[in-house]
């Protein structure tokens, strides 16, 4: 089972770390959108919810073979769990990026979005 949760739980906190930090890159530039933080938000909610229905599902009908490749079959327990392996290097991946973007963003964004609203009001 902790084979499930830990990956599934690491990925539900990368993709909120991913959210937070999109969020206050764009709250830094005046540029953050309700409508766009909630689609994120709901999203990551329904994915998080499908991966655990298809997981129950899997427990339920241990014996279904989902994929059978080369030999080897995956049950679905199985595809879940790489699935969730594959997600989490996706968004450690994203995440990171954005780390990067926020990092180098810093108080300059506030700056830029400041000089933005002067050269409107000027021009």
């Amino acid at each position: 089972m902790t084979e499930i949760l830990c990956p599934g739980g690491g990925l539900l906190l990368l993709a909120a770390a991913n959210i937070a930090l999109g969020s206050i890159r764009a709250v830094l530039r005046r540029e953050w959108d309700r409508s766009i933080f909630l689609r994120g938000i709901f999203k990551s909610a329904v994915t998080v919810g499908a991966l655990l229905a298809v997981f129950a599902a899997g427990m339920l009908n241990p014996d279904l073979i989902v994929i059978e490749a080369g030999g080897r079959s995956v049950g679905l327990v199985e595809a879940v769990r790489l699935l969730l392996i594959g997600g989490y290097a996706y968004y450690a991946k994203e995440t990171l990026k954005n780390l990067k973007e926020t990092l180098h963003t810093g108080s300059r964004g506030e700056e830029d979005a400041e000089k933005k609203e002067r050269e409107k009001k000027d021009g």
